[in-house]
């Protein structure tokens, strides 16, 4: 999970390009998808199941691309922590020194990625829209141009 953090970090502000980089969505999800199935092989296919019908229903209902990438990795963050806290407390070994470093990993880890995407969700909190739209099937694009006018202003939906 360091390397982990590393990449990402170097995904968000890679050097090569002036610190201007992504959100640290697709390292992060790489990530998990990796050490998740590092855990036990039967978890690659239910992150794919979680991430195509959960993450991808998400977007495509609510076209909040970046909202959606964020609780993709919050859910499979909280999966692998789980994971972990099962695992080890059933050895005893929730207080050692390497499991909670890789708790703090994971906080960092979902930490970086929400920080990354701060703008993203200042606009849909005052707005409703994200600059990231994915699919063009918005209920106001639905709506024929000659319905959106109300009393000669926009209709608010």
């Amino acid at each position: 999970y360091l390397c982990g953090v590393f990449v990402i970090i170097g995904h968000i502000w890679p050097v090569t390009m002036k610190f201007q980089g992504g959100k640290g969505i697709a390292s992060s999800m790489g990530l998990f998808w990796f050490c998740l199935g590092c855990e036990n092989p039967w978890n690659i296919l239910w992150v794919f199941i979680f991430l195509l019908f959960g993450i991808v229903g998400y977007i495509a209902f609510t076209e909040w691309g970046s909202m959606g990438s964020l609780l993709g990795v919050t859910g499979l963050s909280i999966w692998q922590g789980l994971i972990f806290f099962f695992h080890y407390s059933a050895n005893g070994m929730l207080a050692n020194g390497w499991v909670i470093t890789c708790f703090m990993l994971l906080l960092a880890l979902n930490f970086l990625t929400w920080f990354a995407h701060r703008k993203n969700l200042v606009r849909l909190r005052r707005d409703g829209t994200a600059a990231n739209g994915i699919f063009s099937y918005s209920f106001i694009n639905r709506i024929p141009q000659n319905e959106r006018t109300v009393n000669g202003g926009e209709r608010a939906l």
